[in-house]
């Protein structure tokens, strides 16, 4: 009797707790062995299970952004920040900038790591998906490096706005 209340619990709880995210890794992690081999099929299912946001859902992705110099290394981008009030774990985001009278251009970016400054860093993160996800409620700032030589740093002159977005659904 025990051993049937046990397995009916947790029978429950994987399908409430489950999503196609954990199902597609818990699929292809079948005999793997390696550290890096884990690390790619984590970051494959989490590209594979991305749907777009509804344009819709979009307008709950806000936020704002500067024009910034990262220094030698890196050079000039977008910083941002993004604040995600979306039903979804946000995946992936495309960012549309005007300057001037010049033509829109588009960034995509599903990288929202941004290194903390004054922090050195030995290696790669332990789980590079980590930085690949925005939670929902959750606020985080990145950086999309393009050098733009028609922004002027200090004045700022461009728009911009969320394009398109990509996300797991959170039910």
């Amino acid at each position: 009797m025990m051993m049937a209340v046990a397995v009916s619990v947790a029978g429950f709880a994987g399908t409430a707790m489950a999503n196609a995210f954990d199902d597609c890794v818990l699929e292809n992690m079948r005999g793997v062995t390696s550290d890096l081999a884990a690390k790619s099929i984590k970051i494959a299912c989490l590209r594979k299970v991305s749907v777009d946001i509804p344009k819709e859902e979009l307008s709950a992705l806000t936020g704002r952004a500067e024009y910034a110099d990262f220094g030698q290394q890196f050079g000039r981008g977008f910083w941002i920040r993004l604040e995600n009030g979306s039903a979804y774990i946000v995946t992936s985001v495309t960012i549309d900038v005007h300057v001037g009278v010049g033509d829109n251009q588009f960034f995509e970016t599903d990288d929202f790591f941004m290194p903390e400054p004054g922090v050195i860093y030995a290696g790669p993160p332990d789980d590079p998906t980590r930085s690949m996800q925005i939670p929902r409620f959750s606020k985080v700032d990145f950086r999309i490096i393009t050098p733009q030589p028609n922004i002027d740093m200090k004045k700022q002159n461009f728009k911009w706005g969320i394009a398109a977005a990509k996300g797991i659904p959170v039910k």
